[in-house]
């Protein structure tokens, strides 16, 4: 969800780093073969897209925490959609 977010280009899977006992082993999208996660555009199709995964996800809550503490300002996290502001 490179770093510790995965990829949007085509043919890449979602990574996200691992440990033993961790909440990203029992994601949904763990092995998804979807840039859906890190929209280029059309940001609501992506959204509504990546929402089946993450509608009846186990760890949905644990995944936008995780996104919160790690301070990650791109993707789709826990069936939010957060994207970096533009600086003015």
């Amino acid at each position: 969800m490179g770093g510790n977010r995965g990829e949007s280009s085509p043919g890449k899977r979602v990574r996200i780093p691992s440990a033993p006992s961790d909440w990203r082993l029992e994601a949904a999208c763990k092995d998804t073969y979807h840039p859906v996660f890190f929209p280029d555009h059309g940001r609501l199709k992506a959204l509504k897209l990546a929402r089946v995964w993450c509608d009846n996800c186990t760890v949905r809550q644990q995944c936008r925490d995780y996104r919160y503490r790690n301070n990650i300002q791109d993707g789709i996290w826990g069936g939010e959609f957060y994207q970096r502001k533009a600086k003015r």
